[in-house]
């Protein structure tokens, strides 16, 4: 099971700013991993010109997913 975070404020805050921002905690990788690219799916079609991309970290016992822009 994940965290989220609303992710259109998050699309919108990184294609005004650039940058990465977590956009979900998770107690597994693998779990974290398939997270981010069903994200990564999601924001090809709702910001097609954006170039994003993914980051899973480890810290605190749980997986962190970033998003980058």
């Amino acid at each position: 099971a994940g965290d989220p975070s609303p992710i259109f404020e998050v699309v919108e805050r990184l294609t005004r700013k650039g940058g990465r921002e977590i956009v979900a905690n998770f107690s597994d990788k693998r779990d974290a991993e398939a997270a981010g690219e069903w994200l990564l799916d999601r924001l090809r079609r709702l910001a097609p010109g954006e170039d994003f991309s993914i980051q899973v970290n480890p810290g605190g016992g749980q997986f962190m997913l970033a998003l980058k822009a």
